[in-house]
């Protein structure tokens, strides 16, 4: 979606029948990118069993629209992720980004 092409990657995105993480992760980026964070999240919700990259997305696209309700959305993905992610610098950066953002400077 580097071109900005929304359009046509929804459509390809929406027609597999198989939809793998590298799938939801290329297009929050893209929705992120294009200003849509609020879609990004919304696809974040879709994900059973998000991993880390998907985790990140999610964080900056909170980060993005900062508010009360990604602030809250921020603070459940915190409490759920598993002790693993936390080894991982760029969940780590993204979550502080999306608390500091979103105006919660006592994570």
């Amino acid at each position: 979606m580097r071109c900005g092409d929304v359009t046509n990657a929804k459509s390809v995105f929406d027609r597999s029948t198989k939809k793998a993480l590298p799938m939801y992760g290329a297009m929050m980026k893209g929705y992120i990118k294009n200003n849509s964070a609020k879609k990004a999240i919304d696809l974040f919700k879709e994900i059973k069993d998000p991993d880390e990259i998907a985790i990140t997305l999610v964080c900056n696209a909170c980060a993005q629209l900062a508010t009360e309700k990604e602030l809250n959305l921020l603070r459940t993905i915190s409490s759920k992720i598993p002790n693993s992610f936390y080894s991982n610098p760029y969940v780590l950066t993204s979550l502080i980004d999306g608390f500091m953002r979103c105006g919660d400077v006592t994570c």
